[in-house]
């Protein structure tokens, strides 16, 4: 917990703020590798529980009764104010598959498989797949060439998403002296805001001490998140609901 005060000198005041926060993260993997004559293969299988815990709490009071005593019980109750509290528990699931090959140290193939569920999302969008394949080909394995110690090209395809913030999902009031006003509307059906990718590359080390990489990659990314304004006598006071709206295409030449 973290603790901070501080005090002016109109009769004086006070503030208290504390803070914790807590992650406890489970893991189980069960790792295979066999070899099948020039085929190597290697597995992993994998189980990851994720369990976050925020938690913060603030109080404000002002004029203290008695000089020098820096204590709430030297406050009227009248002149505690601000006092605000906010819990956040997260949990999520996730399972993965992976697969290895390697055929004579020359052609590599790599894929995974993750199933994810995330509390943040709404029941009805709480599990999402994600999966990602990447080949390999090591040209100077076939072909020696005058000066190139390595070559090879490779591609890969894949996916990845976005959770979204806490309280997304929820309808969300302000409450001030007893009275609730609708802020946000809550959006269960939210689903993650997620990129495909797809990269080819050349990788080259020549004359023992030289390396040189080139990437080229087209990116699309979907449903990405956006608060969205609303009129608030058409539904039921809330001005603003977080929705899926917008793709965004990229893509990417790199060298190094």
């Amino acid at each position: 917990p973290i603790e901070n005060k501080y005090m002016s000198y109109s009769n004086g005041s006070i503030a208290n703020t504390k803070t914790e926060s807590k992650t406890n993260n489970s893991q189980f993997t069960l790792n295979l590798s066999q070899k099948f004559g020039d085929l190597s293969t290697r597995a992993k299988l994998s189980y990851l529980y994720e369990n976050r815990h925020y938690e913060e709490n603030y109080v404000f009071g002002s004029q203290f009764v008695v000089s020098g005593i820096e204590n709430f019980n030297n406050i009227k109750p009248e002149n505690i104010s601000n006092a605000t509290s906010y819990i956040e528990d997260e949990r999520a699931q996730n399972y993965f598959a992976i697969l290895g090959l390697d055929w004579k140290d020359k052609y590599l193939f790599d894929g995974m498989f993750r199933y994810d569920g995330s509390s943040l999302f709404g029941p009805e969008a709480r599990w999402n797949p994600y999966y990602r394949v990447s080949g390999a080909y090591r040209i100077s394995e076939d072909a020696s060439i005058n000066g190139i110690d390595e070559l090879k090209i490779r591609a890969a395809h894949g996916t990845a998403g976005l959770r979204p913030g806490f309280n997304w999902q929820y309808e969300v009031y302000s409450l001030s002296n007893g009275n609730a006003t609708a802020s946000q509307a809550g959006n269960r059906f939210l689903k993650p805001s997620t990129t495909e990718e797809t990269e080819v590359g050349l990788n080259v080390e020549f004359l023992k001490k030289f390396q040189f990489e080139a990437t080229y990659a087209i990116s699309t990314t979907r449903n990405q998140f956006l608060n969205v304004p609303l009129v608030p006598f058409l539904n039921d006071g809330f001005s603003s609901r977080w929705d899926n709206a917008g793709t965004v295409k990229a893509n990417t030449l790199e060298f190094t």
